[in-house]
């Protein structure tokens, strides 16, 4: 159960950082969608927390969003630009 708690949290903070870096870049999740590709509903769900990301959307992600994925990924805390973004804990 515990590990089941590790993933959900693991995808929430990729989903917000995905939404953070999606906002930043002034795109809907159309046009984002269109690019990885998936549908607008996966990247919801992905934006969500309530969906897994294969490394091959994290990397197609990253391109598109111009931040890396090691910052995607909760890795780094600074996107390509070394700005600092600042992410509320998701509880």
């Amino acid at each position: 159960m515990a590990g089941n708690k590790r993933k959900v949290e693991v995808n929430q903070n990729i989903g917000v950082r995905v939404m953070l870096a999606r906002r930043k870049a002034k795109l809907t999740q159309k046009e984002v969608a269109r690019q990885v590709p998936m549908s607008p509903t996966a990247l919801n769900r992905l934006e969500n927390g309530l969906q897994s990301v294969s490394g091959e959307c994290i990397a197609a992600l990253a391109r598109i969003l111009h931040v890396s994925a090691d910052w995607l990924l909760g890795v780094a805390d600074e996107d390509e630009d070394g700005a600092m973004l600042v992410m509320k804990a998701v509880a």
